[in-house]
């Protein structure tokens, strides 16, 4: 009897996920333009803990002091390290 494949379930994306999805490329790019490099898993948590201490600096404002651009940035900045990271922990044949 031969096995059948498995498939990925199919993702369908919000117009907001796309965006941020988008968002996140661009963060990307922003960042590789730069020429920043990951050089261990320490520097890697050491920024993604960073970044969240930029969107709990967001989040624990006021609500009416709240800026959810600016919220919805630092999340994508979040994401987008993480992303990073995995990216080191993937790419490199004896992560640090």
């Amino acid at each position: 009897m031969a096995k059948l494949k498995k498939r990925a379930p199919q993702v369908v994306l919000s117009s907001s996920g796309a965006l941020f999805m988008e968002g996140m490329a661009r963060e990307l790019q922003r960042i590789e333009k730069k020429g920043y490099v990951i050089h261990s898993c320490h520097e890697a948590y050491a920024v993604l803990e960073e970044e969240v201490d930029e969107v709990k600096a967001v989040v624990w404002k006021k609500r009416e002091n709240r800026d959810l651009k600016e919220l919805r940035l630092e999340l994508m900045q979040v994401a987008t390290n993480a992303m990073r990271m995995c990216q080191y922990i993937d790419e490199t044949p004896k992560p640090l």
